[in-house]
């Protein structure tokens, strides 16, 4: 009997530390960070507003190349960009790319303040996964071309179209044949 009551206390411990460890991991406390931003992301001066839809939020399914499901059920729409959609060229390996870069893991948002979802209820963002910025990644790759619908696309459109020049220069992706 003891030795049951020391197995359920055991499980117990590490169960607490478990939760307390994911918890601590997916705070900003203890960063010495007291906004959202990404490392190296200019704010350029202007005040962060925390929000609720910003933060870390696991993935629980990628929809596309440019969409992703989180496990609270929102429905992200990366800003600034857009894939090719199923029965396009490349619709594929953009999904599959969006895949490599997202799932499985806990997503760090930054939701557009002035326009926080489109007509279809998705949440406007960008998107980072392990430090890489995915809307900037797909870009880089040739997996999307720029789609810039104000207000949200504007603050990153010329850094936007740079890439996107660069990446028809390279022929990568979408624009091997000319796009």
């Amino acid at each position: 009997m003891k030795s049951k009551k020391r197995i359920l206390l055991a499980i117990a411990a590490i169960a607490a530390a478990l939760t307390i460890s994911f918890f601590d991991d997916f705070s900003d406390k203890g960063r010495g960070r007291d906004d959202l931003s990404m490392p190296g992301e200019n704010k350029g001066g202007q005040e962060r507003v925390k929000s609720q839809a910003e933060g870390y939020f696991p993935v629980a399914r990628v929809i596309d190349g440019d969409t992703i499901r989180l496990s609270d059920g929102r429905t992200i729409r990366y800003i600034g960009m857009d894939t090719p959609e199923r029965k396009e060229p490349f619709y594929q390996k953009a999904k599959q790319r969006n895949a490599e870069l997202v799932a499985g893991k806990a997503v760090r948002l930054k939701v557009c303040p002035e326009n926080p979802s489109d007509k279809y209820g998705r949440t406007l963002a960008w998107v980072y996964a392990d430090d890489v910025f995915v809307n900037e990644a797909l870009l880089r790759e040739g997996l999307a071309r720029v789609l810039i619908i104000p207000p949200c696309g504007t603050p990153k459109a010329k850094e936007f179209r740079r890439i996107e020049s660069e990446a028809r220069q390279r022929k990568a992706g979408i624009w091997a044949r000319g796009g």
